[in-house]
């Protein structure tokens, strides 16, 4: 059973209101259309998918902080290792020691990075963007989160949403950007890259956001 901190994260809140909402709203729907007995069966229905949906999600909480943990001592431990290794080691076992311990790294944009991105963006003022988090893990949030963040301090206009695409790891730059505009793809592509934000190419052709703003696809780490 999760722990109560897990029962009342933003993402297990919101992902048990969104599933109940959808059903109360069906729910209303149907009141006018059905009797009185089955619309009272259909309230306790949502009550238990709205459970079930809490429950799912605090435990998708639990096990994300567990993960999260277990690849903090990891790379503890390996970034450990790489420092005694890089004394009495060659050179090649070193580098592959820091390659894995980059790779179990959270993914952070830092300060500097941060800075130049807002500045090659800034001249496109209040872009409107979408940011889809195609993963629950925390790690893949949490970059999202940080990316809009960033695109807002550029005057960018746009949030981060939950949905759902399989085959999309990393970070990608929807093709529907390019549709919006061929400058501004070019000048994400150019700044994130600058960066050190390892792009993928857009092999989904799906979109979420729809025509008119920029889209990016945040998947978990490749």
């Amino acid at each position: 059973m999760p722990a109560i901190q897990h029962w009342f994260t933003a993402s297990a809140l919101f992902l048990a209101g969104a599933t109940a909402i959808s059903f109360v709203g069906t729910v209303l729907g149907l009141r006018g259309i059905i009797e009185g007995r089955f619309v009272n069966f259909l309230w306790l229905a949502a009550l238990i998918v709205f459970a079930i949906g809490w429950y799912s999600a605090a435990k998708q909480e639990r096990d994300s902080e567990a993960r999260d943990a277990q690849a903090r001592e990891t790379h503890s431990i390996v970034a450990s290792l790489a420092d005694r290794l890089s004394i009495n080691s060659d050179a090649s076992t070193v580098e592959i020691l820091k390659k894995i311990e980059k790779q179990l790294r959270p993914r952070r944009i830092d300060p500097d990075d941060r800075k130049a991105i807002v500045a090659a963006l800034a001249r496109f003022s209040h872009v409107p963007f979408m940011i889809s988090a195609l993963s629950q893990d925390r790690e893949t949030i949490s970059f999202a989160y940080e990316l809009r963040d960033t695109l807002r301090e550029a005057g960018w206009q746009g949030q981060v949403a939950n949905n759902t695409m399989p085959g999309i790891v990393g970070v990608v730059i929807s093709r529907h950007t390019a549709a919006l505009s061929q400058q501004i793809f070019q000048a994400m592509t150019t700044a994130f890259a600058n960066a050190g934000i390892s792009l993928n190419d857009d092999i989904s052709g799906n979109s979420f956001a729809g025509g008119g703003m920029a889209e990016i696809f945040v998947g978990p780490k490749p």
